[in-house]
């Protein structure tokens, strides 16, 4: 059954119309050797992918066929499938090689063509903020608090990746002067080459002596 040129093609059971039911004749049969079964045309590509931004262009795909269609019990296997770039985004591209076809007859049967999936996704990572230390100030009649990066740090960032916290505002719970006294933060925010593939998801905080920082919601 598989493709090849040169192929042979075997006769048989031809009728001969000689008003003697073929007994006027002495019939043998003689095979073509010439003959060829030409290959089928398939495209194949993968399901869209989505995943986490990890910081590589790493993809789980799965191989379908999107023009041609395999026959009888053939299949698909396997396949190497990688985003075009590792940064977080909709509509992204994941290419596609090294898809085995098991057909007998080592993918012979096909002339196998790839089409890249453009409808991929990589959803940007959330990271979470945590709070915590000791913050000291001598009363002034407000509630402006000031944190210094020790306050707070990011959980969940790629090695590698420069992502920082902006900060718009910190407050002590009133502007009377005590120990153990709660420190909220507002406006967090991301900034850094790498603050694209990143979410802000809500802080945590630690119960250190003294003074902490407060839990909170960022946005």
């Amino acid at each position: 059954k598989h493709a090849g040129a040169g192929k042979t093609v075997t006769v048989s059971d031809v009728t001969l119309n000689d008003g003697n039911s073929g007994g006027n004749y002495i019939l043998t049969y003689a095979d073509n050797t010439a003959s060829e079964i030409t290959a089928r045309a398939l495209t194949v590509s993968t399901k869209a992918v989505s995943r986490v931004y990890d910081g590589t262009v790493s993809a789980s795909g799965t191989a379908i066929v999107t023009s041609g269609a395999l026959q009888g019990s053939d299949t698909l296997s396997g396949g190497s499938f990688a985003f075009a770039d590792k940064h977080a985004g909709a509509g992204k591209t994941v290419t596609v090689s090294d898809v085995t076809l098991n057909d007998g007859n080592s993918g012979g049967n096909y002339i196998l063509t790839y089409a890249d999936n453009t409808a991929s996704e990589i959803t940007a990572r959330v990271l979470t903020v945590s709070l915590s230390g000791t913050v000291s100030k001598v009363y002034d009649g407000a509630t402006a608090a000031t944190l210094s990066p020790g306050n707070y740090s990011l959980s969940g960032l790629v090695p590698g990746d420069v992502v920082s916290i902006v900060l718009l505002s910190s407050n002590y719970d009133t502007a009377d002067i005590g120990t153990g006294k709660t420190v909220s933060v507002a406006g967090l925010s991301l900034s850094g080459v790498d603050k694209a593939n990143y979410l802000l998801g809500e802080c945590g905080e630690r119960g250190d002596r003294g003074d902490h920082v407060g839990r909170h919601p960022v946005g």
